[in-house]
């Protein structure tokens, strides 16, 4: 299999008629995260035990250059009104990680001398549909 290029590794938000692109961005990341269901208990045999069925998230973070359009503004409203988004991961691979998330960070950052930039975290609160396109 080749290598993906990083740039192709995007975040689309949903803003109520078309998949947008979150502008800005450098540096995106994903994270699947399953939580296990411990059934370990003292009549064991020294190995722990468990069962599938446990809490499943995903999370989303990245970050880049702060560019002061329209998809910027929405997601800096929903962090602020603590609002739930759909919102689309593309990794390159044609791997598509589509749900409702809510932004749990929103950042900005401001140095003298370089450009504004922000940071954001989401976290999903629901299901999360993986496709391939």
């Amino acid at each position: 299999m080749a290598a993906t290029r990083g740039k192709d590794f995007l975040l689309r938000r949903w803003d109520g008629a078309a998949w947008q692109t979150v502008g800005g961005l450098r540096a995106t990341s994903g994270t699947i995260n399953n939580e296990e269901i411990d059934t370990t208990s003292k009549d064991g045999d020294d190995w722990a035990t468990g069962i599938t069925g446990g809490i499943q998230r995903m999370e989303i973070s990245g970050g880049g250059v702060f560019e002061n359009g329209t998809q910027m503004r929405a997601m800096q409203l929903a962090a602020h009104n603590n609002t739930f988004n759909d919102y689309r991961l593309i990794d390159g691979n044609g791997n598509h990680y589509v749900g409702e998330f809510q932004i749990t960070s929103f950042g900005l950052t401001g140095d003298h001398t370089n450009e504004l930039t922000y940071t954001i975290s989401l976290r999903s609160t629901g299901t999360v549909v993986l496709t391939q396109v």
